[in-house]
């Protein structure tokens, strides 16, 4: 049995800039190493005979191009070549899958900073998951995933994500359904009239105009504002890069400030931005004491994609979202499972012990929070992985392979969801998700696992 307390940190995290993150909880502050040195991986006798999975190199680029346009007839070269540009790239987060020195697999981990609740914790980002054709079928995804696993493991992240349009592939293989990446669709003529009508009676409007570069600082200030649950955290280097990616339309911004030099407006007036790309708002962020600046951003949108023509306008937003309530009341809906481009969020915790390690703080606050009554303990079982969660009034900390009369029971997607915040704990309990015999356990569990509402930006997918 082992006792992991809150002083014991035992998770690296990434390297990061956190000047633009303030307001935002750390956790760890050891450097997160990347994982270099890994030995090829040999297949598993009932796979192919000679398939071998390694970290990539620089001199792979080109033969990995070539396999994503076989693959998936993207990226462009221009955007496959700008995306190793980014500041955080590095050719061993690709895993390449090869047999007789022939690359027939790859897939792309990129390390992230992802807000949990309020903390930002190292998290891996898995893209591009991609078998060559005449080898489809042969198990070649599924050893890679098992790659991606190890990788997992050993690089400090408390989980791994990623964007998927098939859940029921990559949910056979332990990654659990957390969110559906919302987006409306509404008429833009009633969105305009709408928004309007609205605006007539909301005052004085602020300036609304195309962003500048030099105002890159009050971007990575209102995304920061903004970062909820689920979404990546940007520094001002990852923002200079994917603003040098070109792959939106425009960006306006929501100013007071009626300036035209910039030199005299350093961007400490802009209260808002959105970027849009074709008739899809991709990110629409405001001060968060001025929300009704939200809508005459999307005023200026909507009469932009009205002079070009265009019928019905994208928005991608949490269900929470301010104006997810204006595309619903004009008519408009949100895109729904049956629909071919519908995404899903998915998350995987590969080591529930390092996990409910770096929770503990996050846990600690919320039985404070909601003043729980202390001592107390909430014991987890999930396959073979016991873990007893104790909570003082001094602080927190972690028993494994503790027995317990009470304890949670719940398979490990569930585990997954429940870390995440993606379950209603009592609706689980009720649906048969998961077991619990004790009214006092479950009141816990409640309390210390709190639904989320989690988000990710499409933007972020840019950042691949």
């Amino acid at each position: 049995m082992r006792v992991l307390t809150t002083a014991h940190r035992t998770l690296p995290r990434a390297g990061r800039d956190p000047a633009s993150r303030s307001g935002l909880r750390r956790q760890a502050t050891a450097p997160r190493p990347r994982v270099v040195a890994v030995e090829a991986r040999p297949a598993k006798a009932d796979l192919l005979p000679g398939l071998e999975v390694a970290p990539g190199a620089a001199s792979d680029h080109h033969v990995v191009y070539e396999l994503l346009q076989r693959v998936f007839r993207a990226p462009s070269a221009d955007a496959f070549y700008a995306s190793l540009d980014h500041p955080f790239y590095e050719p061993c987060d690709r895993l390449l899958a090869r047999r007789g020195g022939r690359l027939i697999g790859h897939a792309l981990l990129n390390p992230r900073e992802m807000l949990l609740d309020r903390a930002v914790a190292p998290a891996t980002q898995v893209s591009w998951l991609a078998t060559s054709p005449e080898y489809r079928g042969q198990g070649v995804a599924r050893f890679m995933l098992e790659a991606v696993d190890a990788r997992l493991a050993s690089d400090g992240s408390v989980v791994g994500v990623l964007t998927t349009r098939i859940p029921h592939y990559f949910a056979r293989h332990g990654w659990a359904l957390c969110a559906r990446l919302s987006r409306y669709v509404a008429g833009a003529r009633a969105l305009l009239a709408r928004l309007s009508h609205e605006s007539a009676g909301r005052g004085p409007g602020v300036c609304i105009r195309p962003w500048r570069h030099v105002e890159l600082p009050a971007l990575v200030r209102l995304y920061a504002a903004n970062l909820s649950p689920g979404m990546f955290a940007r520094n001002e280097d990852t923002w200079r890069w994917l603003i040098g990616q070109r792959a939106f339309d425009q960006i306006y911004v929501a100013t007071d400030s009626t300036r035209r030099s910039q030199l005299e407006d350093d961007g400490v007036s802009l209260a808002g931005y959105v970027i849009t790309k074709g008739n899809d708002v991709l990110e629409l962020m405001v001060d968060p004491a001025r929300p009704h600046l939200a809508w005459q951003l999307l005023e200026r949108v909507c009469s932009d994609a009205m002079e070009m023509d265009c019928h019905h306008l994208g928005l991608f937003a949490p269900p929470n979202h301010a104006l997810t309530e204006v595309f619903l009341q004009v008519g408009g809906h949100r895109q729904g499972p049956e629909e071919a481009s519908c995404e899903y969020l998915m998350a995987k915790v590969v080591d529930p012990v390092a996990a409910t390690q770096w929770l503990l703080p996050q846990l600690q606050r919320r039985a404070e929070a909601a003043r729980l009554n202390r001592p107390c303990e909430l014991a987890l079982v999930s396959d073979n992985v016991r873990l007893t969660i104790l909570l003082t009034r001094c602080g927190a900390k972690l028993v494994v392979g503790k027995p317990s009369r009470s304890p949670l029971r719940l398979g490990r997607t569930e585990l997954t969801r429940l870390f995440l915040g993606a379950i209603d704990v009592r609706s689980a309990i009720t649906a048969g998700r998961v077991s619990c015999p004790s009214r006092s356990a479950a009141h816990v569990a409640a309390v210390l696992f709190p639904k989320l509402p989690l988000w990710r930006a499409p933007l972020d997918d840019l950042m691949e």
